[in-house]
This record gives C-alpha cells, structure tokens and sequence, in this order.
C-alpha cells in the first residue's frame, strides 16, 4: 500500500476517503497473472457501495460496531439508493460477505494508519449472522442438476456456450476454468490430457491446479480446435460448413490444426463468425455486391475473445425460458460431476478431481448418495 501519515483519533479521514484510498490499493493487489482485475474487485465495489452511500462524510475513526450493525439491517431489509435505485434484500449468506469486506477494508486501513486499530478491533465484535438467528432471507443449497435436463438445454444454446457446459459436465471444471482453456495449457501427450489453468480460484495462494480431461471432454475440445486447409487456407472447425469429416470442401485435403495456442478455444467472436458463414451458405440468391460487408469499421460494442462465466448462466436462463424447460444454473454442473464421482469412486477421488484441499469442502459439491444409506440402514438396522 500507500505510505501515509499517522492519523489521530477524532481528525482523521472520513470514511469515503478511506474507501477511496483502498479500492485504489485493490486495484493494484488484486489481478490476475495478466495483470486483469479478478472478480473479487467487483465484489470489493459492490460490498463498499452501502457504506459510502449512508457513512461517506463521517469520520472514518467514528464508524464503529453499531454503525456497522445498522448498516446491515439496510442490507438484510433492501434500501433506495440515489443513484442505483432500488438495492434489494440479500441473503445471509452474502451480508456476512459484504461485511467481511468493510472490515477487511478497515483492517487494511489500521494497517495504512488511515484510523485507530481500536476501529478494526471493535468491527471484530460483530459476528456473522447465524441461520435461523436473522431476518435475512436463507437460500436454498445449491444442487446437482440431472444430467437429462442439461442434454435437453443443450441443442439450444450457442454452440460454443453449449461446448463450455458439456466440458463442465465431464470433468467438473469451474466456470471460469472452462471459458479460458487454451491448447498451450494443456498437456495432450497421453492417453488422459492433463489441464494446468494458470488462473484459477486458489492460484493465489500457490496451490497448483491440474485436471485431467478423459476421452469425453477431449472429444468436445476437439470440436473446437480449428483447422486450416493448406492449399485455399480456408479455417473453420471440424464437422462444421467449412469443415467435412477433416477435409476441406473446397479442394478435399485433410485439414491441419491451426488453433492458436494461446487463443481460447471457446470464443463469443468466432461463434459470431460461424454464424455469420452459416448465414451465407444458407442464402438462396447472390449477395449484392454492396451486401458483402455491412460491417461497422467503427463498431462501438464487439464480441469478446473470451466467455465470462456470467454470460453462460444468461445464456442457459434464456434457453430454459424459451423452450418451458426447469430453470438451472451452470454451477450445478460441479456438483453433478462431484456427486457421480463420488458415487462411482468415493470421497476422496471426488476431491481430487474437484481440487479441493479438504474433504468437508468437497461434501458441499458430491450429493449423498442415499441409495447407499438406505443399504448401509437395511443390513446395521
């Protein structure tokens, strides 16, 4: 952080200035290998924007557990924010996160001499809203989805949204994981191909990630990988328009791979493209000549090169939607995975696929199976 000058109590900064001096503090900690913000920056944004909102001219020496408490009820009831408008009630599960980070923030602030430590220490009284304890709404645990309704959703999503689920499903990757495989991440030499994300949610505290991709996610991955004719230098995807069975349509040579190492192999701009191609190969009389490119040069909003776990969950709630299909999450598809390796293999092999560290994290994702204690009942009771 920013040096800065010792405060004393009662003349030091008011709370916005606090706020100010430690977004700016967050931007610069918390990025990724690339130097791009991680999501915790947008939960940074929106933990801090109650507390500017009702405290920014206060004292920031003065904000104190009582304060912090009665900035959570505004939390746990919704408020009408001026420049947002309506902030709707939140569980209680994210007001105990929200809070943890205005305290974190404070404790970063009694570490920069921006207030007192005793402001930090008093903002430790205030424990977590307990279930059953508050008036914050609880959520329901989120669970496997059955793997019939997502084989349902698929045909109607975009095929590289549609790829993404399908890889989570067969290997019980996370979102983001999924939306930024590259080929120069992943180890292809064997049987199993072995994918080593260098962004991931624990990469930060030097825990090392590997999963490993069986025979069904490598044949949705090689879907994906694009190939170029080496006479015409036309490129496309396999068993698409502008790819047949590995040949080219145009001159009948065997496709080479051409993907890119370093691109992502699912990409909002190439889905663009494809769809653009199909549109052309389905039109019925000659495209004018001035109906070639009707692009903008000057395009204010174009697709990304990269999915965000957040468009695949619009993307599946609009397809649910659409089709009168049970609504269901992207999410759910960890769990699915976790809970039929678990079944099939036991605890401990579903927390080494999940990555996880311990194995009361991986309960969480791999469902009981109560099939097995409903036997376990029937011969012990």
């Amino acid at each position: 952080g920013v040096a800065r000058s010792p405060q004393k109590e009662g003349s030091g900064s008011t709370v916005l200035e606090v706020i100010a001096a430690y977004v700016e503090h967050a931007q610069a900690y918390y990025v990724d290998p690339e130097g791009k913000p991680t999501s915790e920056m947008k939960e940074i944004v929106l933990s801090l924007r109650p507390l500017r909102f009702f405290h920014a001219e206060e004292p920031a020496d003065a904000f104190g557990p009582l304060k912090l408490k009665r900035l959570r009820e505004h939390l746990i009831t919704g408020y009408e924010h001026s420049r947002y408008g309506p902030q709707p009630a939140l569980c209680r599960k994210l007001i105990n996160r929200r809070v943890d980070v205005i305290k974190r923030m404070f404790k970063w602030a009694a570490s920069e001499e921006l207030v007192p430590p005793s402001v930090y220490h008093g903002l430790q009284a205030v424990a977590g809203l307990r279930r059953g304890r508050s008036a914050a709404r609880e959520t329901e645990p989120v669970l496997p989805v059955d793997v019939d309704l997502v084989e349902r959703t698929l045909p109607h999503l975009p095929p590289h949204v549609a790829g993404i689920l399908e890889l989570m499903l067969h290997t019980g990757m996370r979102p983001g994981e999924a939306c930024r495989i590259r080929l120069a991440e992943i180890d292809r030499s064997g049987d199993v191909w072995l994918y080593r994300p260098s962004r991931h949610k624990t990469a930060h505290h030097g825990h090392a990630r590997v999963i490993a991709i069986g025979p069904k996610g490598q044949a949705v991955l090689q879907r994906f990988i694009r190939v170029r004719c080496p006479d015409c230098n036309e490129t496309g995807r396999p068993n698409t328009v502008v790819v047949v069975e590995g040949r080219c349509p145009r001159c009948g040579v065997d496709m080479v791979e051409a993907h890119l190492s370093s691109e992502p192999l699912f990409s909002p701009w190439w889905q663009r493209e494809e769809r653009y191609l199909q549109m052309r190969q389905a039109r019925k009389t000659k495209v004018q000549p001035s109906q070639e490119n009707r692009r903008k040069e000057d395009a204010q909003r174009l697709p990304g090169n990269c999915f965000q776990p957040m468009a695949l969950a619009h993307a599946v709630r609009a397809a649910c939607k659409r089709h009168q299909l049970p609504r269901w999450h992207p999410n759910q598809l960890r769990h699915t995975h976790a809970t039929m390796v678990r079944r099939a293999f036991g605890l401990e092999a579903a927390q080494v696929v999940l990555g996880h560290s311990k194995a009361d994290i991986t309960q969480v994702y791999a469902e009981r199976d109560e099939a097995l204690a409903a036997s376990v009942a029937l011969k012990m009771g």
